[in-house]
């Protein structure tokens, strides 16, 4: 219960997957766990875990989203359901590439590198979710300086991983946006959006 208590986080909030924590405590509880773990990459293993059905009705919407760009437009008009402390982002990049990001809203914000950390694990398990087996990123980066080991990051997220970049997120080829979601239901996705 150390970094929990340190962080200001009681671990009974995890029993409702409904209870919300707040940004900053989230981000205290991340750097509490990396010192108390002594794992620098401690936000990389928490985002590695992530499961597309852990967005709730989001997820749903995305799985069931008739493309993958329609996908990630619903990511990003909704993301604030769960997420009040930074917003997703998709930019047109030169040479037919895009970036998946992610931007927290607060400058000094506690835990911002492994708050990072989480969420560009998550957007790369989302997409490897959308987009199947094949989806490879051109690259991935972080805005966070280079860590003494960068080798958990080329293990999780494969080989072309940046640090030091003026935004975090997932650079891949354009195309796959207009690539459709195998087994989307256009019914359920409708259902979803209603509910949302």
């Amino acid at each position: 219960n150390g970094p929990f208590a340190r962080a200001g986080v009681p671990l009974q909030a995890f029993k409702n997957p409904d209870t919300r924590i707040a940004f900053e405590s989230l981000g205290r509880l991340l750097d509490e766990s990396a010192a108390a773990t002594g794992c620098a990459h401690f936000g990389l293993l928490v985002g590695e875990r992530f499961e597309l059905d852990g967005l709730g009705a989001i997820g749903y919407l995305m799985r069931n989203s008739a493309t993958v760009g329609e996908a990630l437009r619903a990511l990003l008009l909704h993301l604030y359901l769960h997420d009040r402390g930074a917003v997703p982002i998709l930019i047109n990049l030169e040479a037919s590439y895009v970036l998946l990001g992610y931007s927290i809203y607060r400058h000094g914000t506690p835990g911002t590198a492994h708050l990072y950390d989480v969420a560009i694990a998550i957007g790369y398990r989302v997409l490897k979710a959308i987009c199947g087996a094949t989806w490879k990123p051109a690259h991935v980066q972080f805005s966070h300086v280079r860590p003494k080991d960068p080798r958990p990051y080329r293990r999780v997220l494969g080989p072309n991983v940046r640090f030091d970049a003026e935004v975090s997120g997932i650079v891949f080829a354009a195309s796959w946006l207009d690539c459709p979601i195998p087994g989307a239901d256009p019914k359920l996705r409708e259902l979803v959006m209603s509910a949302i």
